[in-house]
């Protein structure tokens, strides 16, 4: 091969590789802008404050640009946000929604009975307008959305006449309903192909006990935990077996980021038993012990994490406080090369940070 066809071999080579590297990012890390194509809009009014459903008898034009926007900035919120996710296969609740004898109006109707009827007698449960939407993502798949928007309560102006002269009153708004940028506290999607949900929701005291009203009263199943909380457990658990077994925590610890970032990075989930497997890969006793202990929780073995490029962001450094005020924050991958970074322990029983082979520094000072 002559020189000149060698570089232009290279320079393809690298062209190639420069796109997939793209792609890998944008897959991974923006997962590409998601476009929605809006089916169906009706909104019903939950207006408990006055003891009444009131139900809408004609859908919003779902081609309304005020309407499209809107819609689809709180489907982007619902989205990144810690959703809840389980299956509504063999649920009488599936029914309602799977049923095609009823159409649009009157499956959202019955939903917004389903839901007034519980949330009537709470004292806690907000009023709000139940939004309900059907739409298809950019691969045609399809999803019917519950969004119960909670109202809240602004100050406004209201022209009113007094003996006969105009006059500008200070009044309060008691029907406010979220800006597209406000997070939704209550609503639930489901995927019209595979009866999955993905499901937001508080707990508030219904019938004198504090309940999840959406997944406990209405679908009637258990959700699987969302990442957070699954996470949460996993660092629980990683602190009493590591103190049980005499390991050093942020040793257990760091690994457990790491475990995750991987199962993460690698499946997409939140593995329980790949995580256990990579912390506790040199004592099987106290592997056994921490998949005894997750095994006795609520805990899924393994929990889908659909918000990924957050928990990459979140989990791609190690950040470490020592007890003489030293912070400091290394990336994954200088943090398992030695060459680079090391902790050591000194016989008197304190440990040495080494950091290895640095050519420059600069001060972050702005």
């Amino acid at each position: 091969m002559s020189f000149s066809k060698y570089r232009k071999f290279l320079l393809l080579n690298f062209c190639i590789n420069a796109i997939i590297t793209s792609l890998r990012f944008l897959s991974k890390k923006e997962k590409v802008k998601k476009m929605i194509r809006l089916k169906n809009v009706i909104l019903h009014v939950l207006d408990k404050n006055s003891g009444s459903l009131v139900c809408s008898q004609k859908e919003i034009d779902a081609t309304d640009p005020l309407v499209f926007n809107y819609i689809e900035k709180l489907v982007k919120k619902i989205e990144q946000a810690e959703v809840k996710t389980g299956s509504l296969e063999n649920t009488e609740f599936s029914t309602v929604i799977f049923d095609e004898k009823l159409n649009f109006l009157e499956k959202s109707s019955e939903v917004a009975k389903r839901i007034y009827t519980i949330i009537a007698s709470s004292e806690e449960v907000p009023a709000g307008d139940l939004l309900v939407i059907q739409y298809a993502d950019e691969l045609e798949n399809n999803f019917f959305g519950v969004l119960k928007l909670n109202y809240t309560q602004k100050y406004s102006h209201f022209v009113d006449y007094e003996n006969n002269l105009l006059i500008n009153k200070l009044i309060i708004n008691q029907a406010i309903l979220p800006m597209p940028s406000q997070k939704i506290d209550e609503c639930f999607i489901v995927d019209l192909q595979t009866k999955t949900f993905q499901l937001l929701e508080k707990k508030y005291s219904v019938e004198g006990e504090k309940i999840f009203y959406l997944s406990e009263l209405l679908f009637k199943v258990i959700p699987a935990q969302t990442a957070q909380e699954s996470i949460k457990k996993i660092k629980k658990t990683v602190n009493l077996v590591a103190e049980k077994f005499n390991e050093e925590k942020f040793v257990a610890l760091s690994n457990t980021q790491k475990a995750v970032w991987d199962s993460i990075e690698q499946t997409g989930e939140i593995d329980a038993q790949m995580i256990a497997e990579n912390i506790f890969e040199k004592n099987d006793l106290a592997k056994e012990e921490y998949l005894e202990i997750m095994s006795k929780s609520s805990s899924s073995k393994k929990v889908p994490v659909l918000n990924t490029p957050k928990y990459e962001r979140k989990y791609s450094k190690q950040r470490f406080k020592l007890n003489n005020g030293i912070e400091l924050t290394i990336p994954m991958d200088v943090y398992e090369n030695k060459d680079l970074v090391e902790f050591i322990n000194n016989i008197d029983g304190t440990i040495s940070v080494v950091i290895k082979n640095v050519d420059g520094i600069t001060n972050k000072f702005n």
